[in-house]
């Protein structure tokens, strides 16, 4: 009995030493896709407001070219932004 209790002891820190290691690689790997989350919404951001002020700079364009521009920048955001 002795002998199982000592290997018992022994597995019981095997599993403790495994679970931390799981539990600081589950941290690890979500604080990766969160930095990723939040770089692609800020460049998502970024997008928009550029597709924004391209808009608004077509304003001042002659008007044909004016609305073949808008036009094209509100398609833009439907499909990519």
């Amino acid at each position: 009995m002795p002998l199982r209790e000592s290997h018992n002891a022994a597995t019981g820190m095997i599993y403790a030493a495994v679970y931390v290691m799981f539990g600081v690689t589950v941290g690890f790997s979500l604080f990766l896709v969160w930095q990723l989350y939040d770089a692609a919404q800020k460049s998502a951001e970024s997008e928009a407001a550029t597709v924004e002020e391209l808009h608004q700079l077509a304003g001042g364009f002659p008007e044909p070219e004016r609305g073949r521009v808008q036009d094209l920048a509100v398609s833009y955001a439907r499909v990519v932004v």
